[in-house]
């Protein structure tokens, strides 16, 4: 395009020269009045190529100078060609620039138009399965989802344990939590053998799998080597109220070898439902002794201990001043004096009963459906309680009905009410 051009506008610069040229001759030859024709112009540039040059020595030699008039040169040097052609030559030149430009000068970046704004799923947060389709998730019960903060796994785990939808609307968020909990966790069924098996898995994965809410501590460690563990469970950087709970003093309660480790899963029920849900725990601390005694937990069905610690103490017979003669006993003393906790509540079975501080119990007693209730702390006896309400820690006695029947929800409804007092 640009050479077409370059080529055009050459043509009409030679044109424009040749008519510069007629009108010079006409104003020295005002008396020859014939325009030249283009043919005559070409034949005339063509002569001018192939006829010989005469040098400017035989110009001087063969012919007089002549002097033109003033007039003439003048009337030569104003004379302007045709103003079309001009106009043309102009327009051509500004085609040619803006070409020139079109080329040399990159385009401006154009921005794509605006994408469609994506379609929002406002029932994604509830979490339903895309393979579960909505054939019972219809709309109107996702609205309800949503409006009461209930999301899918909640839903089919009450499902699971019994309720249906409507009941579950009902339920206040602690309620919905703490039932839908249950479907995880339930009561243990199969041997004494495989629960003891079970007990160290389960204590590993709640303590591995939970670092921000969880801190393991060794206090001490049994007469046959087993590490004694507290756990720390707090929700905030500093604790207005530490709670200590103790289970399983006792391997053998007394239905049964080894019942006591139905305390220990009792224990780790608990502690699970807070790792879970540790918003429950408000600006309280939990801190969980769940095997007080592991060597009476795990004692061989030959052994002439269980209840009492493998040397024959009953731990909660040592706690009080001139004794202290088991290990475990010693090592627990010494942890409750470090950490100083505000409320100590100890778990035993099976007499169905609370012993202790009164306000403690009424709330046990509500959540738990325990019988009755006494005062007593058994400090003369040696008992934990009476030892720790000695030291100024508000301190309860939990005896359970049956190990079948050890109300882990009525516990964290209760220990949940405490924690809220914290506040």
């Amino acid at each position: 395009m640009h050479k077409f051009l370059n080529i055009s506008i050459s043509a009409l610069l030679f044109a424009a020269m040749m008519l510069c040229s007629c009108t010079s001759r006409e104003t020295i030859n005002p008396g020859n009045t014939s325009v030249p024709s283009e043919q005559s112009i070409a034949h005339t540039h063509l002569e001018a190529e192939t006829t010989p040059r005469t040098t400017v020595a035989e110009i001087k030699t063969s012919a007089p100078e002549q002097t033109l008039p003033t007039q003439t040169i003048v009337e030569t040097q104003t004379t302007a060609p045709n103003s079309t052609v001009i106009e043309e030559i102009k327009s051509l030149e500004t085609t040619a620039a803006e070409e020139k430009t079109s080329v040399s000068e990159p385009a401006e970046d154009i921005e794509p138009p605006a994408a469609e704004p994506p379609v929002v799923d406002r029932f994604a947060s509830l979490g339903i399965p895309e393979d579960v389709g909505y054939s019972y998730y219809t709309e109107e019960i996702r609205e309800q989802m949503l409006e009461h903060g209930i999301d899918y796994d909640t839903v089919e785990q009450l499902i699971d344990v019994g309720f249906i939808f409507p009941e579950m609307l009902e339920m206040s968020h602690e309620e919905r939590c703490i039932r839908s909990f249950t479907h995880s966790f339930r009561h243990f069924d199969g041997s004494i053998e495989e629960m003891l098996e079970l007990l160290p898995k389960t204590e590993a994965y709640i303590a591995e799998n939970y670092p921000d809410i969880i801190t393991k501590h060794q206090y001490g460690s049994s007469v046959q080597g087993r590490s004694l563990d507290a756990y720390f469970f707090s929700n905030c950087e500093e604790p207005k109220q530490k709670i200590m709970l103790t289970f399983a003093m006792h391997g053998y309660e007394g239905d049964f070898r080894n019942d006591g480790a139905f305390l220990t899963e009792s224990a780790y029920a608990i502690m699970l439902f807070y790792a879970e849900n540790p918003e429950f725990l408000g600006e309280a601390q939990l801190i969980f002794c769940p095997m007080l005694n592991p060597d009476g937990v795990y004692a061989p069905k030959n052994a002439k201990y269980g209840r009492e610690q493998s040397e024959g103490i009953d731990m909660n017979r040592d706690f009080k001043k001139g004794l202290f003669r088991a290990a475990e006993s010693i090592a627990l003393r010494d942890f409750m004096q470090e950490v100083e906790p505000d409320i100590l509540i100890d778990f035993h079975g099976w007499l169905n009963a609370t012993y202790g501080d009164s306000s403690l119990a009424k709330i046990f007693n509500k959540h738990t459906k325990l019988y009755h209730w006494d005062k007593q702390y058994g400090s003369s006896q040696g008992y934990l309680i009476g030892y720790a309400h000695k030291q100024g820690i508000r301190s309860l006695l939990v005896e359970h009905e049956h190990f079948t029947e050890i109300n882990s929800i009525g516990i964290i409804y209760a220990l949940n009410e405490i924690c809220r007092k914290a506040e």
